[in-house]
């Protein structure tokens, strides 16, 4: 599944890859994302998604 509604990939996939301009970012379950990020345990893809993306600019 390939898209950018993260909350319907959240309910529906378990693993996941985040890539920017063709980069790999980060991948894994939601679990890794929420490490890999910094984030807490209640946090959503979408929470995940921002902290990366903050981090690469």
């Amino acid at each position: 599944m390939c898209t950018h509604v993260l909350d319907t990939a959240e309910r529906f996939c378990d693993r996941f890859v985040l890539l920017s301009n063709g980069t790999l970012l980060a991948k894994g379950s939601l679990e890794e994302m929420r490490e890999q990020s910094g984030m807490g345990s209640e946090s959503s893809l979408l929470d995940c998604v921002d902290r990366l993306m903050e981090q690469r600019i």
